[in-house]
């Protein structure tokens, strides 16, 4: 049985690549341009609309919470 010949894989191997140019271009403030964020203009009537929302996520944090600390100390004591 003949060897397999190199030519096959010469196909797929990658070009060397070249060293970077010395030459670097200095960053100046202009370089990047500068973008503005739109924000949505909340107003007072939506949040009194949902203020209950912030106030029912306090309650859940604090059961959820106490759930925890009570599996916690049951793993102790079992």
């Amino acid at each position: 049985m003949a060897p397999k010949s190199r030519r096959g894989k010469a196909r797929f191997r990658r070009p060397a690549q070249q060293p970077a140019a010395a030459s670097v271009t200095p960053r100046t403030a202009t370089a990047f341009p500068t973008t503005t964020v739109n924000r949505p203009i909340v107003n007072a009537a939506t949040t009194a609309q949902y203020d209950y929302v912030t106030k029912d996520l306090k309650l859940i944090a604090i059961i959820a919470g106490s759930m925890i600390l009570l599996i916690v100390i049951l793993s102790f004591i079992l």
